[in-house]
């Protein structure tokens, strides 16, 4: 029995609101497996406990709710995720914020669901003077957040699950594994091989008609992170017809581009996670400049009359 043969061991499990699922084409034990399991549930829940907006006693829920422009310690995990928000915010003009999450309340889609007219244009300017890239400053020792306007919230909520894949992978190399793919919900890292082939993950194809999935391209992956964002299958209906559930941080108002989805390719997903998110928000021609100028390789389907039409870039063409 060759080595390629063996099976994969696939554990998963609910986490963030989603699921994880983790695949290792090494061999282990039975004993590993199940000692693996339990190191990725503590790993995963020790991220909630730190960047849950769910758990009231998270550290950024605690921090969310001071009143103060005093510097809040938080641990070394949380201080690398949002620096790595605010720096992509800054690479991204704009399109990826943490602070967007009482825009999108206001707007009906967030935890307490349930708006069905838009809000009032006043509302939405009084959100948009929160920005966390100028009202949130970051200290690396001790490492320590601080907000500079005390009614400022933030959302990891769209960098965390990809942060946690990173931090599967992390635990998987300390346990000397090699060939393994890591997913929560959506967000995927693939190391080495899966039976002596690359891992091979597929795009979906986006259909509004009758919402079933199929594969639209399927990638060639080895070391690399990949993330798709664009859920058309969560929009509001008002009386001014359908609006995307995905706001623009820079108007406060949903997206109104023809972008279907984005796929994201990088070395990790805390960084594809938050980077397939701002570019569902830009149009095609912001999306080719600002992934040239980053080096990111992307690929985009749009919505052009009654089509969807695929573009990507050169960066992009090797995974093909």
């Amino acid at each position: 029995h060759s080595d390629a043969q063996h099976k994969v061991t696939t554990l998963n499990g609910p986490t963030m609101g989603t699921y994880f699922e983790v695949k290792v084409s090494d061999p282990i034990t039975s004993d590993e497996e199940s000692n693996l399991k339990f190191e990725i549930f503590r790993v995963l829940s020790d991220i909630n406990a730190k960047m849950s907006t769910y758990l009231p006693d998270s550290e950024l829920s605690k921090f969310n709710s001071q009143k103060s422009s005093d510097w809040f310690p938080v641990s070394p995990e949380t201080l690398t995720v949002v620096k790595t928000a605010l720096k992509i915010a800054k690479q991204s003009e704009g399109a990826f914020d943490i602070s967007i999450g009482p825009l999108v309340n206001l707007w009906g889609f967030g935890p307490d669901k349930g708006v069905s007219n838009p809000p009032k244009d006043k509302d939405i300017q009084s959100f948009l003077r929160m920005k966390a890239l100028t009202k949130i400053e970051v200290k690396d020792d001790p490492p320590a957040l601080r907000k500079l306007d005390k009614d400022i919230y933030i959302d990891l909520s769209g960098i965390a699950k990809g942060y946690g894949v990173d931090s599967l992978v992390a635990l998987l190399h300390k346990k000397n594994l090699k060939n393994f793919m890591v997913e929560i919900g959506g967000e995927i890292r693939t190391e080495g091989m899966k039976h002596g082939e690359s891992w091979k993950i597929a795009i979906e194809q986006p259909n509004f008609e009758s919402m079933e999935r199929s594969a639209f391209k399927i990638l060639n992956l080895q070391n690399h992170a990949i993330a798709t964002s664009g859920d058309y299958r969560n929009y509001r209906e008002n009386e001014k017809g359908t609006f995307s559930h995905i706001i623009d941080p820079r108007t406060g108002y949903p997206a109104e581009n023809n972008i279907v989805s984005t796929t994201v390719l990088g070395k990790t997903s805390m960084e594809t996670d938050a980077w397939a998110t701002a570019f569902s928000i830009l149009d095609r021609d912001s999306i080719e400049a600002i992934a040239e100028k980053n080096d990111i390789p992307v690929m985009v389907i749009e919505k052009k009359d009654d089509a969807y039409v695929e573009w990507h870039n050169s960066s992009f063409d090797e995974y093909m």
